[in-house]
């Protein structure tokens, strides 16, 4: 996995491309034509590839550094905007041809510096198996790289609708 700093990643499976390129993430397709492209206000950290709801399809997670701010499409029931960038983890997939939100987190408590898919989790009646291994670290400030000096691993497994810690 990449850390906050960018680089490049190309992975392939599925006959669908994913690319990360300096922050930014594109899917193509078997075609080659371009099916999704990260949004520009986000920074794509790394990502990974797997079957992660069990569905016999491939997903692709990834971290994304963005922040809460929502402009004019700010709800109502919001009194401000949260223009913190913060570290998030999202879940997609490509069906028919069209790339689709799984699950998106919202802003995690510590961020992902690196991260890997693992499916040899225990496959239960709300589990796929697929476990996420992570290593976090701290938030630095508003828009401070995160701190890597005390970092932690931890497992966490897909149950249903979310990662959720292990052991």
């Amino acid at each position: 996995m990449e850390g906050r700093g960018g680089g490049q990643t190309a992975l392939e499976e599925g006959g669908c491309r994913y690319a990360l390129e300096d922050g930014v993430l594109a899917v193509t397709g078997p075609d080659g034509a371009e099916i999704w492209r990260s949004d520009p206000a986000w920074w794509v950290a790394g990502v990974a590839l797997g079957d992660v709801d069990g569905d016999g399809g491939t997903d692709f997670c990834f971290t994304v550094w963005k922040s809460y701010r929502f402009g004019e499409a700010k709800p109502d029931r919001l009194e401000n905007d949260d223009e913190s960038v913060r570290c998030h983890l999202f879940l997609y997939t490509v069906k028919g041809g069209a790339a689709r939100a799984v699950w998106c987190s919202s802003d995690l408590p510590r961020p992902i510096l690196s991260f890997a898919l693992d499916p040899g989790g225990e496959v239960t009646p709300v589990s796929s198996g697929m476990l996420l291994r992570t290593v976090e670290g701290f938030y630095a400030g508003a828009s401070a790289p995160p701190e890597e000096a005390g970092a932690e691993a931890f497992v966490y497994a897909w149950e249903g609708w979310g990662f959720v810690p292990t052991g």
